[in-house]
Parts: structure tokens; sequence; C-alpha cells
């Protein structure tokens, strides 16, 4: 898709893709009547600064940052998913047996330290058994992922997820408000990926509009043989039956901690929970 991008002539309106939340700013109180900016500034924090892994509270606000095009206006497109397919499909695609990614090769006791700093409670991940820091030093969060249980391995990718979820649930809240945001959830996208692709295209750049959509149709994971499909470390929750996507949906819903965030981030974005997952009688 950045290819296709990329074939944009110069001088056309701006567009942010926003997939991954943008930079956000979080305060406790007002500053000017004693409140202050909080610690880790994407974060909401209570009166003590510590980080809240939340929307929000009644005291702690944020506020999302937008680049300022050079000229005409900003059209922003971001992509949904609902939280509970998020934790899975990423922990299935950052389990790989090659990182897909760079970043999940980075040091485990630096995403350790960073999902403190974030509001993750790190007796949860003790719960893992990943509590002892030095126990995986030199490991990455790759390795360390890998190495455990698919139950344990769903439960870290949650806790390393959730403040990102928690990010794009309240920049979903905050572009409702934006005249020129589109919201476009993952799944509308994947059932309908040249349609939804067409009508983002034909808001922002209709006079290019043919020509880009020759470059949009090539990444239609549907329009892709099996071969394809197969070697493609992208698409992950296809190479799995149903009913091992639902045996990790129930393993995040029977720890109280993980359901309530998720019960709380599905519908802060505008999807139902799954049905029998939200239920107090499972804790």
């Amino acid at each position: 898709m950045a290819e296709a991008l990329a074939r944009f002539p110069a001088g056309l309106p701006g567009i942010l893709r926003a997939s991954n939340p943008v930079a956000q700013e979080c305060f406790y109180g007002n500053p000017r009547y004693g409140g202050f900016r909080c610690p880790q500034p994407e974060v909401p924090c209570n009166a003590s600064g510590a980080p809240l892994l939340a929307l929000d509270s009644s005291n702690s606000s944020c506020f999302m940052h937008l680049p300022q095009p050079s000229r005409g206006a900003l059209g922003v497109v971001h992509f949904l998913r609902n939280p509970w397919d998020i934790v899975v499909s990423a922990y299935w695609y950052h389990s790989q047996k090659k990182a897909p990614e760079g970043w999940l090769n980075g040091k485990w006791e630096d995403f350790f330290r960073l999902m403190g700093k974030t509001g993750v409670p790190l007796q949860r991940l003790a719960d893992l058994g990943l509590g002892a820091v030095q126990q995986h030093a030199g490991q990455s969060y790759a390795e360390v992922l890998r190495a455990l249980p698919d139950e344990q391995g769903v439960q870290l990718e949650f806790w390393r997820s959730a403040p990102a979820m928690y990010a794009m649930a309240r920049q979903y809240g905050i572009l409702q408000h934006h005249p020129d945001a589109q919201q476009v959830q993952f799944e509308q996208m994947m059932a309908s990926f040249e349609a939804t692709w067409r009508g983002i295209l034909q808001r922002y750049y209709p006079q290019v509009l043919e020509r880009v959509m020759k470059g949009v149709q090539e990444c239609d994971p549907g329009s892709w043989d099996q071969e394809k499909v197969a070697v493609s470390a992208h698409v992950t929750s296809s190479k799995h039956p149903p009913e091992a996507k639902d045996r990790l949906l129930r393993v995040l819903a029977t720890q109280p901690d993980i359901r309530r965030h998720l019960c709380e981030l599905t519908p802060a974005v505008g999807y139902p929970n799954p049905e029998g997952l939200c239920e107090s009688s499972t804790d």
C-alpha cells in the first residue's frame, strides 16, 4: 500500500494514514491551575503522576497532535480493529519463528520497562513467570514470546498491546469530531478491499483514482493465490482454524483484568463485544 500511495503526484492534499496512534499528550488537571503534563506524555496519569491504563479519568485528559500540511487540508484515515482480534492476531504474527518486524528483536528488558512506564501492572507479568527481568536478560521480546505456551503468550501480547489499544480508542473518540477524518474498520476493508480504498481515494484523490487503484489491487490479500498467502508473514489468522482463535479468546476472557480492559476498549472503538466473553460469571 505504501508503494501505491507513493505514486500520488506532488501537489495533492496531504493524507495521514493513521494505522498506529498519532502522538498524544496527556495532562492531569488544568496546567493553569496546578495541573501538570503526565510524566509519560502519551499515557493518562493520576495525581501522583503514575500512569493509568485507561481511556482517561475524571481529572486526566489527552490531546492528539496532527501535522500541519504545507498547503490545503489534511485528510485523516484511521484504521480500527476489534481489540479482541487485535490481541490474537498480534500474538500469532509476533510469535512466528522468524520475527516479521525488526522491532520485535528489541531487548526484553526494554519492553518490560516500557510496559511499566505505560501503566501495565507488572504483577501481571510476574504471574506469567516474567517478573524477574534478569531471567531473560539478552533475549528479545520475540524470543520471550515464542518460549511461552500460547495461553501465556497471548496474555503477554495483550499487556504489551494494551497501551496502544487505549491510545487507539482515545484517537477514535477525538477523530469523531474531525470533519476530514475517515475511520475504517479492518473487517470492512478486508471484506470489501477494493471498494473501501476506492471510497477513500474518491474522497481525497479523485483525479488519480484509477491510476492508484492498480497498486491498491495488488495489495488485496483476497486476490492472492494460496501459494502467496502461505508465504506471507502478514497473513496469520487464516492459517489457524477458527477453534484455535476461539480457545485463545476464552483464555483472555477468563483473566479478570484482561477481560475488564477488553470489554471496555471494544465498545470504545465502535465494536460490540463478542457474545459470551464479557459476563462476570467467568470470574
